[in-house]
């Protein structure tokens, strides 16, 4: 199983509406609002089964840390599972 992370930084819609629509009203001090960021995390986690001769590999969207722990908590029941 491997994490294949992305991160991107940009300014959020909400910033951008606000600096021209107070541009008219305070002038320069609403174009700090183009200094916010946020930041978006987007990948896949790839996992992999191995059965013999056979491999399989499912890459999974994710957006959230939440989602891949979610997924590494599927995993390793499947594991523990398969132990038995």
């Amino acid at each position: 199983m491997s994490d294949q992370w992305h991160s991107r930084q940009r300014i959020p819609t909400w910033a951008v509406v606000c600096a021209v629509l107070l541009f008219f009203l305070l002038c320069f001090l609403s174009l700090f609002f183009l200094l916010a960021k946020e930041t978006r995390y987007t990948g896949t986690v790839q996992v992999m089964i191995t059965n013999g001769n056979r491999q399989y590999v499912a890459r999974i969207p994710v957006t959230d840390q939440r989602v891949v722990a979610h997924i590494h908590a599927q995993v390793n029941y499947v594991r523990s599972l398969a132990a038995l």
